[in-house]
């Protein structure tokens, strides 16, 4: 089964406000994040079961990461490499997040620190809003690199097309 792509006005238009979008949520968690790491409540003492690291550095690294992501988002100028950095990220925090599930960590994800008090928010729609984008992100970022029209199909190198004889000798 061929898939066909998108035409490129079409995959340019929606491939740069889905990584402006993307680039936004990343620029609010990691903000958020950094702003609870110099909070002062009970959880940024607490070790994290999957790293081993205080609470408040992972989210110290975490927010690094997403910050500079989103800055990469917002200025970067090629379209694929975006796609990849937001696969690739949203792929981490998935893999984070089963290994809290798989360590038996009894409390959800404090994923925006204690910005869910901030915002007076319940943390159960702030962690269904997170696992919406984490799908979104990596179903995103997955469909748009596989209908990108630069896409060339190959099977084991050879080029769908066949080169001319010119071609081939150049």
């Amino acid at each position: 089964m061929r898939i066909k792509s998108l035409s490129s006005d079409c995959w340019f238009g929606l491939t740069r406000m889905f990584a402006l979008a993307t680039g936004l949520v990343f620029l609010l968690t990691g903000t958020a994040k950094l702003v609870s790491s110099v909070g002062t409540a009970p959880v940024l003492d607490w070790v994290d079961p999957v790293l081993g690291l205080e609470t408040k550095s992972v989210f110290i690294l975490a927010g690094g990461m997403e910050l500079l992501a989103a800055t990469y988002l917002f200025l970067g100028r090629h379209l694929g490499r975006k796609l990849w950095l937001i696969g690739l990220l949203a792929t981490e925090f998935v893999f984070y997040r089963a290994a809290l599930w798989a360590a038996g960590s009894p409390r959800p994800c404090s994923c925006l620190g204690t910005a869910t008090e901030w915002l007076n928010v319940p943390p159960s729609y702030v962690e269904f809003a997170l696992k919406a984008f984490l799908c979104a992100a990596l179903f995103g970022s997955g469909s748009l690199l596989v209908l990108s029209p630069n896409r060339q199909p190959r099977a084991h190198g050879i080029t769908a097309e066949p080169r001319s004889a010119a071609e081939a000798r150049s």
